[in-house]
């Protein structure tokens, strides 16, 4: 029992370790991380023992194992908090309707994949109002893989969702 025990014991912390990333969240696919010795990766998948990242550096992937997360420093930089925001001057016409010109400069910062706010409604503005600040490179590319990842980002909450209401319906029994 020793010896498998010890056999087993780091594959078992790496597989805890996978579970509680899955249900905390810390980082999800596409954010990019800054690790604690300095370089930045990209998260590419986010396993039971290992986790998949891209390192934007040295153009190598990197797999770390889930319990080695647990002492690390990681900052997510593409996430930020509600308690950082960015204000910008946007010169507006004295006639025009203040209620109109901030519900559509809130739809137009909505439309971009990688500010907060709800699902829902991103998807809805990232079809309507993505790309109207200007033409830009690839503007449909980049249209499409902003919804592609806020709809694998809502398909992994709902996942996430139903793994935590069966923990907590075991935890009841």
């Amino acid at each position: 029992a020793f010896i498998l025990g010890f056999a087993l014991k780091d594959i078992l912390a790496n597989f805890f370790s996978g579970l509680v990333l899955l249900i905390d969240t810390p980082f999800s696919f596409g954010d990019v991380v800054a690790l604690s010795d300095g370089s930045r990766a990209v998260i590419k998948k986010i396993g039971l023992r290992v986790t998949t990242m891209y390192l934007i550096d040295s153009h190598s992937e990197i797999y770390i194992p889930n319990a080695n997360f647990q002492g690390e420093n990681i900052i997510n930089l593409s996430r930020p908090t509600s308690h950082y925001y960015y204000t910008i001057s946007i010169p507006i016409k004295g006639d025009v309707d203040p209620a109109r010109a901030i519900s559509l400069m809130e739809k137009v910062v909505l439309a971009h994949p990688d500010t907060m706010g709800e699902l829902e409604g991103k998807l809805e503005a990232i079809d309507n109002y993505y790309g109207h600040s200007g033409s830009g490179v690839k503007q449909k590319l980049k249209r499409e893989v902003g919804r592609m990842r806020l709809l694998a980002e809502q398909d992994v909450t709902r996942m996430l969702l139903k793994i935590e209401m069966s923990l907590k319906q075991l935890s009841e029994f």
